[in-house]
C-alpha cells in the first residue's frame, strides 16, 4: 500500500508540474496579428503620388495599449521610383521614420514592410506622415503612389489630410501587433465572456481527467499489492 500512495504522490508531481510547465509556455508564447487595418483598392490609376508639397497625413486613434512590431502599407511604385519619408508620430512627438522605397524594389503594386527596431507601446492620437517633398515636380512621375479608402465610415476614428487641407477617406495601412496567448485570451474573454465558456468547460473536464489519471494509473499498475 506504501508503495502505491508514493507512486500516486510522484505522479501527481510529476503530472501537475508537467502540465504547469505547459501552460506557462503556452501562455507566454507570443502571437503576431493585425491591430488595425484598413483597407482600400489597390489599381494603379487610383494611386496618390506624394510628391513636393503634397504632404499625406493619416490621423488615427489606438483605443488601447498595443505592442506594435510593423507597419504595412499598400502602394504603387512607378518605373525608377524614388525615395520618400514616412514618419509615425504619437502625441504630436516623432516614434519612428524610414526611407521607401529602398533599391531593388521591384515596380507596380507592392506591400512596404516598414519594421520597428524593437516593439513598441502605441497608445492614443497616431499619426502617420508620407513625405515626398525631396520629389520635385519635373520628376513626379517618379513618384511612388498612395490607396486611398473614400468611404469615411469604413475607419471613423481619424481621417486623412494633404498638408493642412482635410479629407475624406482614409490612406490604406495596417499595424501589427504581438500579443501572448495568455492576453489574446483575456482580451476576448473581457470583450465577451459567453463566447469563453465551452473552451472554459473544455478545460475543467480535462482537469477532472487529469485528477483521475494518476490513480487509473496506479490501479493498472498494483492491482493487488499489499503491505
Amino acid at each position: 500500500m506504501k508503495l502505491r500512495i508514493w507512486a500516486l504522490i510522484c505522479m501527481h508531481v510529476g503530472m501537475w508540474s508537467f502540465v504547469a510547465w505547459m501552460l506557462f509556455a503556452y501562455a507566454g508564447e507570443i502571437k503576431e496579428s493585425a491591430f488595425l487595418s484598413i483597407q482600400a483598392t489597390r489599381e494603379e490609376y487610383l494611386a496618390q503620388p506624394v510628391f513636393a508639397q503634397f504632404v499625406f497625413t493619416q490621423t488615427l486613434h489606438f483605443d488601447r495599449p498595443a505592442r506594435i512590431t510593423e507597419l504595412v502599407v499598400p502602394m504603387y511604385l512607378p518605373e525608377n521610383p524614388l525615395p520618400f519619408k514616412i514618419r509615425l508620430m504619437q502625441a504630436g512627438k516623432p516614434i519612428y521614420s524610414w526611407m521607401y522605397p529602398l533599391e531593388g524594389k521591384k515596380q507596380g503594386v507592392v506591400v512596404a514592410h516598414l519594421p520597428f527596431p524593437i516593439p513598441t507601446i502605441l497608445w492614443g492620437d497616431i499619426e502617420v506622415v508620407f513625405n515626398g517633398e525631396t520629389i520635385d515636380h519635373d520628376h513626379k512621375e517618379q513618384a511612388p503612389g498612395l490607396f486611398i479608402e473614400p468611404q469615411d465610415e469604413y475607419y471613423k476614428a481619424g481621417n486623412y489630410r494633404i498638408v493642412n487641407n482635410e479629407k475624406r477617406g482614409d490612406i490604406a495601412m495596417t499595424f501589427m501587433e504581438i500579443k501572448t496567448n495568455y492576453e489574446i485570451f483575456r482580451d476576448d474573454f473581457q470583450r465577451d465572456s459567453i463566447s469563453q465558456l465551452p473552451r472554459l468547460l473544455f478545460i475543467g473536464v480535462l482537469a477532472l481527467l487529469l485528477v483521475q489519471l494518476p490513480d487509473i494509473i496506479a490501479q493498472m499498475f498494483f492491482p493487488e499489492h499489499r503491505d
